[in-house]
């Protein structure tokens, strides 16, 4: 409809719900011997569809489909105030990046606009921790799907800046790094044009996610996330998700290690309430909600508090919390 291509409706209609998220609601819904029988594993097309319509049941479900959205998508972007494109300092990963490219074949890839440098091979060798034969097929997987995405990835450069203008600088990868030794971004997204045109929007998401997937010294050392929905409309997270963004997540393995949602409105931490007695242990210990807390920011996102460990990113994060509860956003001050 509305002119858009069949690759982007297909985008739409696969990419709506990460694999993990599929896989443990199929399975939750076959447990619980509901009167209609689903599948127990989230293969393929159908299974996603079916799973969908778990997810869309009910006011729980809508905005448990609207939290999964945040999630997975909207990840950082270039950053601002001076970070620019980023870390691209992969020696560490030399020859295997070297490896990994010749059992993929990446002769002619950048010509025919598929970039395949090793920012990006040696990101996809951190994300299977070392593991070659991993390595390669995630990245054969990335090259075909890059293949077969031309309306996506269309005028879509390394640097671009209508990207950042549709960005407006609410993906941010913060200067320093955490209590835990991790990078931090903050994702702002009243800020961000999520309004504009759907394939623009879809544009924006793979852009960001790509920029962030080469920055080398995130990817090595993973990266928190901070998900700031104040005044965030439903209308434009319903964007997110129609666009089909979180089909992303499935190509760009981030090493995210922590999702932090702040600013959210009060059915997200009910549906989350649902949705975590569900979901991998693993997963469940690494998302936190704060609602309109914003004085717990700075403590949360970086992983401490003691004086030792305060530093450049506490400050940056404590600098946000303040221009939060400013603007009305809620919570007890930041210090």
């Amino acid at each position: 409809p509305h002119g858009r291509s069949a690759g982007h409706i297909e985008d739409v209609r696969t990419g709506l719900c990460p694999r993990w998220c599929c896989e443990a609601l199929v399975s939750f819904r076959a447990e619980t011997r509901e009167t209609r029988e689903y599948p127990t594993t989230g293969q393929g097309r159908d299974a996603r569809q079916q799973s969908l319509q778990v997810m869309f049941k009910g006011t729980h479900g809508t905005a448990g489909l609207l939290l999964a959205a945040l999630l997975a998508t909207s990840l950082a972007g270039p950053a601002r105030a001076g970070v620019g494109i980023g870390d691209e300092d992969y020696s560490d990963l030399e020859a295997e990046v070297k490896a990994v490219q010749d059992r993929v074949g990446a002769t002619g890839l950048e010509d025919e606009g598929i970039p395949f440098d090793g920012n990006i091979v040696a990101s996809f060798i951190r994300s299977c921790a070392g593991d070659l034969d991993c390595a390669v097929s995630k990245s054969q997987g990335y090259v075909k799907w890059r293949a077969s995405k031309p309306h996506l990835f269309a005028n879509l450069t390394k640097e671009n800046k209508h990207m950042d203008a549709l960005g407006n600088g609410g993906s941010t990868l913060l200067h320093g790094v955490s209590c835990g030794g991790h990078r931090v971004a903050i994702i702002v997204n009243h800020k961000m044009n999520w309004m504009a045109g759907g394939l623009e929007v879809l544009q924006m998401q793979a852009y960001n996610h790509e920029q962030l997937f080469r920055h080398q010294d995130a990817q090595r050392k993973g990266v928190v996330v901070v998900q700031d929905l104040w005044a965030f409309s439903m209308s434009q997270v319903w964007k997110v998700v129609r666009t089909g963004g979180l089909s992303l997540t499935n190509h760009y393995p981030q090493r995210i290690v922590k999702v932090v949602i702040i600013g959210e409105p009060t059915i997200f931490s009910k549906a989350w309430n649902i949705i975590k007695l569900i979901l991998p242990k693993h997963l469940r210990t690494s998302v936190e909600l704060l609602g309109h807390d914003y004085g717990r920011l700075a403590e949360v996102a970086s992983g401490g508090g003691s004086n030792e460990c305060k530093g450049q990113v506490w400050d940056q994060l404590e600098e946000h919390a303040r221009a939060r509860i400013q603007e009305g956003a809620g919570g007890r001050r930041a210090a």
